[in-house]
């Protein structure tokens, strides 16, 4: 048994990887190194053999280990030599002398790859994202793209010439749907020191019976805005497995950054970081996943809050994680201006309202920072507020609509009605081309037959114009009882009703809904006629501000089509749940995302509601993702609107009025056909810490195997704490003489 024993260990062999080798070598030394990793996957190996990747190599392809070792000889992946760790990626550069004009416009390259290319999900144009179209030849505007997979032709629109020259650089994504590291029933398995980027799928992926698996010192950072993917460490073996382990890693710019699946028993994060993923940086659907000493900021793009943590039922905390909101300091995240509006809502509301932001005006002023006011114009007090508004435009604030009444269209209901005279043998209702009719023979005070349409001049309601006015008039008949919906508001059109066929109001009531499309439709149109009727000095381009927050595509072709530029829209990412819509790909300028202070921006201290917002920023410059922050009466004090300007200002956010935003977006790159516009990046990302980064020394000490972070740097020369993450603080200093 000794003799075997030490055969096994003996025995074990070393291989060398690197993109200038070649797979008719052993693969024993550097110098007789391997090429690609295809050959690292069909080859086989045996317990405790070594396979090493060249620092400072670029490999367009996935690795799949395709041997186990055994407990005590583990198969370990791991880097060799001085450089940057190797590269794992599915950004596939080309150059300008490898596109050839086909005709016109069209451009053509070929896609070589160590595998058939079969699929390309996205392309990008220096830092925007092209268009994909069904063929070639539908190609017919700027950054539109289509794949040839069986001849592995990629064919681009450039009217400028050739595309690298005119975009500065044509990247497809070439490993589409593929996991950069699948671990597919193989266990005993080591992995470490390996980049990982730009992949639609996976970053690692651990499944089939794999078991028995260290990950450690890598970084999956997918930055490919691709639905419910990529997933930085996927972990979801047909299981149970009890023996997985993820150290010092770092999950960025994915969908989820950790996500574990499936009926597990033990599974540990230690010392991991995941930042700016678009839903969460740890996602546990197994309830056996421990995690500690780790750090998740600015995670889910789909609303202004994190939520860094989640699943059913949710990891395990360990303890010594660094607390939510927690700013990472890291050396760069402002890839893109973080465009932040600030609005305040409802003057025209409810009484109070306007007294209420007029006293924080000062404030607004003094720190230089625009505001954009959000108006409601059907009621009374609008009106009468009409020189206030005006005041406020005068002074160079930015005045939006917000509807006519406050209704939201999620919350149909009317009013109930029901007949309570006696004399009518049968009471009838009918709503029909805005005809409100009711039936009632026997009895005049109950025969009613209205016109509700709009007289196309009653700017100002009166009378049966409005919801209100329609349920007051009725109650004064003295034969019905109409009760409001608590959720309906009084000046809604009463022709925005939707129409009914005899309905029987006697034998029981019966409640009366409004119709979606003429609510909206007079919602905004008829806020719009309000404002130009009425104030001066508007701007050319207006902007309208959703009440709630409640938005969708149909209500944004209602808005296109009744002549506003833009809309601040829904408080969550549309299309949902893919949080995908960013700047590189195109934001809605119909639906700009609003991010309400009520109620997880209230009742915080100072550094909580300021860690929030710079979260918020954060993952604002990451994606280039703007948001519209807005919020009402007294849900701040004039202290917490300071903090929250000031900080704001301090984390780097470009702060712009609403209309500015939606100027700036229409002058972006339009999707042809769509509201969408993109830009290109202005600057990147550099997730190293800092000397005031808070994973500094916060990490805990790990086995000898593990103390070289991705760039091979000893965890242990620079103090006895480790550092949370892939990447280790080195000081400016470190290795100067005195």
């Amino acid at each position: 048994m000794a003799v075997v024993f030490f055969c096994a260990g003996a025995c074990a062999t070393t291989y060398y990887v690197d993109p200038a080798g070649s797979n008719g070598n052993d693969g024993l030394s550097p110098q007789t190194a391997w090429r690609t990793l295809l050959k690292v996957g069909i080859s086989s190996f045996q317990p405790g053999d070594v396979i090493l990747f060249k620092r400072d190599g670029i490999w367009n392809e996935w690795l799949t280990p395709p041997s186990s070792g055994t407990a005590g000889n583990l198969i370990k992946f791991d880097a060799y030599g001085n450089g940057k760790p190797p590269e794992f990626t599915g950004q596939y550069m080309t150059i300008s002398g490898q596109w050839t004009n086909v005709s016109g416009s069209v451009w053509k390259t070929t896609l070589i790859g160590t595998q058939a290319i079969s699929q390309i999900n996205f392309v990008q144009f220096g830092t925007i994202w092209g268009d994909v179209q069904t063929s070639q030849a539908t190609l017919a505007h700027n950054r539109d793209w289509h794949y040839d997979s069986v001849n592995q032709f990629l064919y681009v629109y450039s009217s400028a010439g050739n595309p690298v020259t005119a975009f500065g650089s044509v990247t497809p994504i070439v490993l589409g749907g593929q996991s950069l590291v699948n671990i597919n029933n193989v266990s005993y398995i080591e992995v470490q020191h390996i980049k990982l980027d730009w992949y639609d799928g996976y970053g690692v992926q651990i499944q089939g019976t794999s078991d028995h698996i260290w990950l450690a010192n890598m970084v999956a950072d997918g930055e490919v805005p691709n639905g419910a993917v990529p997933i930085g460490f996927y972990v979801h073996p047909t299981g149970p497995v009890g023996d997985i382990h993820l150290y010092n890693n770092d999950a960025h710019r994915n969908y989820s950054g950790f996500r574990f699946d499936n009926a597990q028993t033990s599974i540990e994060l230690k010392n991991c970081r995941a930042y700016a993923n678009r839903t969460y940086g740890l996602l546990d659907n197994t309830g056996a996943v421990t995690y500690s000493y780790c750090h998740f900021y600015a995670n889910n793009l789909a609303t202004g809050l994190s939520t860094d943590v989640g699943g059913t039922p949710g990891p395990i905390n360990g303890g010594n994680n660094i607390v939510s909101d927690t700013p990472p300091n890291v050396r760069g995240f402002m890839q893109y201006p973080a465009r932040v509006t600030l609005t305040y809502d409802d003057p025209g509301l409810v009484d109070g309202s306007h007294q209420y932001i007029q006293a924080l005006l000062p404030v607004f002023q003094a720190k230089s920072v625009p505001l954009s006011i959000a108006v409601v114009t059907g009621y009374q007090l609008s009106q009468q507020l009409v020189p206030t508004f005006q005041a406020w435009i005068n002074a160079g604030w930015d005045l939006n609509a917000h509807s006519v009444s406050h209704q939201y269209f999620v919350y149909p209901n009317a009013f109930t009605i029901q007949y309570t005279g006696t004399t009518a043998s049968t009471v009838t209702l009918s709503i029909s081309n805005k005809q409100f009719t009711i039936t009632a023979p026997g009895d005049s005070n109950a025969q009613v037959s209205w016109d509700l349409s709009s007289s196309g001049t009653d700017i100002v309601p009166s009378g049966l114009d409005t919801l209100g006015g329609l349920i007051y008039t009725l109650n004064q008949r003295g034969v019905f009882s109409v009760t409001a919906d608590p959720n309906m508001k009084t000046a809604v059109k009463s022709d925005d009703l939707a129409d009914i066929v005899s309905q029987d109001i006697k034998s029981a009531p019966i409640t009366l809904q409004m119709d979606k499309t003429r609510l909206m439709t007079d919602e905004l149109g008829w806020a719009m006629a309000w404002m130009s009727s009425n104030l001066t000095g508007l701007p050319a381009n207006r902007v309208y501000v959703y009440p709630g927050s409640y938005e969708d595509t149909s209500t944004e072709a209602i808005a296109a089509g009744s002549g506003y530029a833009g809309s601040r829209g829904s408080g969550s990412m549309q299309p949902s749940p893919n949080a995908a819509t960013v700047l590189g790909s195109g934001i809605d300028v119909q639906n700009i995302l609003s991010q309400g202070v009520a109620p997880n921006f209230q009742n915080l201290t100072d550094t909580q509601l300021a860690n929030k917002l710079r979260a918020l920023v954060f993952k604002s410059a990451v994606w280039g993702v703007p948001f519209g922050i807005f919020w009402h009466m007294n849900e701040l004090s004039e202290h917490q609107v300071g903090i929250m300007l000031d900080t704001l200002k301090a984390s780097g956010a470009t702060l712009m009025t609403n209309t500015q935003l939606v100027n700036y977006l229409l002058g972006a790159q339009q999707d042809f056909g769509t509201t969408y516009y993109a830009d290109s990046s202005t600057g990147s990302v550099d997730v190293r810490p800092t000397v005031s980064s808070p994973v500094v020394g916060a990490g805990t000490a790990l086995a000898s195997e593990y103390k070289r972070d991705l760039m091979g740097i000893d965890q242990t020369l620079f103090g006895t704490g480790w550092d949370m993450g892939a990447l280790r603080f080195v000081p400016e200093n470190a290795g100067r003489a005195k």
